[in-house]
């Protein structure tokens, strides 16, 4: 599914938006199995599915070199981060720091010389 010509940068967060994407649907599928309010449940469990889906459709159109995937990652990380951050300052957890280091890297690659010169 990669790319062979594109720069490794670009496979980093390629792979890492695939991951990010992987992880929200375990997530939407685990709260749809342990829902205890399907009414609730299955909403939230369609919208997860959708915002991984396009994250996985961004992903790949990164590796494909189109430039609006690079604002779609761009706009997902920064969330994530925003939301990360407050789960580190409320409660520490080790997973919340990780999420913010990940969506980090992931925004610092997107804005590298090769990713741009990738996206030209």
């Amino acid at each position: 599914m990669l790319e062979h010509h594109a720069p490794a940068a670009v496979k980093t967060v390629s792979a890492l938006v695939f991951f990010q994407a992987l992880c929200i649907s375990i997530y939407a599928i685990l709260l749809t199995v342990f829902a205890t309010n399907l009414t609730i449940g299955l909403p939230l469990t369609l919208c997860f599915i959708a915002i991984a889906e396009c994250l996985g459709w961004s992903a790949y159109a990164l590796l494909q070199a189109r430039r609006y995937a690079r604002s779609m990652i761009l706009v997902w990380q920064l969330f994530i981060i925003i939301i990360a951050v407050q789960a580190v300052i409320a409660s520490g957890h080790i997973l919340a720091l990780l999420t913010v280091l990940t969506a980090g890297i992931n925004t610092i690659l997107l804005f590298s010389s090769t990713v741009s010169k990738y996206l030209q």
